[in-house]
């Protein structure tokens, strides 16, 4: 009798495993992160001199309300993308079954 190993798309993302399910949480929160900081990183090239360099309309003007998109975005998802998940639905999938 054969062992029955499932393929990769059933593994991961039909599985009822708690460890696989928060690795899918770790990785989600890890991939958000990266978009996370590199809207951070730009942020921060924004502010690396007075006056304003990257965020301007098409007419060439300071586009303020570019920058708070980029603030509210960045915010969320460092928060409901990054953190939450991280913790409460990575970690406590790993962790809370086992104790």
């Amino acid at each position: 009798m054969a062992d029955h190993k499932p393929k990769f798309f059933a593994r991961w993302f039909m599985s009822t495993n708690h460890k696989d399910i928060g690795t899918l949480y770790i990785i989600f929160s890890i991939f958000a992160g990266l978009v996370g900081g590199l809207f951070s990183m730009f942020m921060r090239m924004e502010l690396q001199e007075p006056g304003v360099q990257f965020i301007v309309d098409s007419a060439g003007n300071p586009d303020g309300h570019m920058w708070n998109v980029f603030i509210t975005a960045h915010g969320l998802i460092m928060v409901f993308f990054v953190v939450m998940p991280g913790l409460i639905g990575g970690f406590g999938n790993w962790f809370v079954p086992l104790m």
